[in-house]
């Protein structure tokens, strides 16, 4: 079981609906911004992707993650962040 799964199963139904909406909304923001972003600097994209999330009232993420995503979107590759969204959108 993951770290994730773990903190997953110690929430409330509350809380647990709250994380799924805010994963849906991250995944909606990488998804949006990686259609423009391969071939990009992924330090350029990291900033993209930082301001978007703020402007959707997403908080700070870890630096490792930034990092990860904006390189996977630059490379041209999807980075799934909510696994429900798993298949690329139509």
């Amino acid at each position: 079981m993951s770290e994730q799964d773990r903190e997953l199963a110690s929430m409330d139904q509350a809380s647990a609906g709250r994380h799924q909406v805010v994963e849906s909304v991250i995944q909606e923001v990488i998804d949006g911004l990686g259609r423009d972003a391969e071939g990009r600097d992924p330090y350029d994209v990291q900033a993209d992707l930082t301001a978007a999330l703020a402007e959707r009232g997403i908080g700070e993420q870890p630096p490792r993650w930034l990092d990860a995503v904006s390189s996977a979107l630059s490379d041209g590759r999807r980075y799934v962040e909510d696994t429900r969204q798993a298949e690329p959108p139509a």
